[in-house]
């Protein structure tokens, strides 16, 4: 015996010959219908997996949660504060760092940048920032050939300075000011690029 559902499809879809244009305009609504749900759910489709894209990179390069102090000043005792975060339930890792606004300044421009120094150790337990490289690695400790610490930066920021691995740049922040006129003189240190990477967000490859 057919099923109730499939009694209703066959009465309405299979008309007599008298109500031939009720029953071509219900094959026209029909296919509309599924026409339009077909485009809904394919575009549905496409944002999911672009917020879950940008999502994964913006995670990727930042922790799920950032410890602040007030008005913008430095933890002194992060490695102890680190300790306690730890403990905390259903956290994984803690990682120290800094987040500052400067300039970088190569031998063929300048441009503004993020300056965010991380500990490298520590820093591949919240962020994947080790598998974003195009070329060299993390390495932002002493580098013994130059005489000054090495430096990761943006893909597009490096196109932007025209520089490549091995070249050195100079990182000023206006941090630690030292006021020897009416406005200060703004920190500034030598260092040489050691990696070059690329997220696939401009805020990150061209600004950090």
């Amino acid at each position: 015996m057919a099923s109730y559902e499939f009694f209703l499809a066959k009465r309405y879809l299979k008309a007599k010959c008298r109500t031939g244009f009720i029953s071509t305009t219900t094959y026209i609504s029909i296919g509309g219908v599924a026409l339009g749900v077909t485009a809904l759910i394919i575009v549905l489709s496409l944002m999911n997996g672009f917020s879950t894209e940008v999502r994964n990179k913006l995670l990727g390069m930042d922790a799920h949660l950032r410890v602040l102090k007030f008005h913008g000043e430095w933890i002194e005792d992060y490695e102890k504060v680190a300790k306690q975060i730890e403990r905390l339930p259903h956290v994984v890792a803690a990682s120290p760092f800094i987040y500052w606004e400067g300039m970088v300044a190569s031998a063929h421009s300048a441009a503004g940048v993020k300056i965010k120094g991380i500990d490298p150790t520590s820093a591949s337990k919240v962020t994947d920032i080790g598998q974003r490289f195009l070329y060299g690695a993390l390495r932002l400790g002493p580098v013994q050939e130059k005489n000054c610490w090495g430096i990761a930066i943006g893909s597009t920021l490096a196109d932007r300075l025209q520089v490549n691995l091995g070249d050195e740049v100079y990182l000023l922040s206006p941090k630690g000011t030292t006021v020897t006129s009416l406005w200060g003189t703004p920190k500034m240190r030598r260092f040489v690029v050691t990696g070059i990477f690329q997220v696939g967000l401009y805020d990150f490859d061209a600004s950090l």
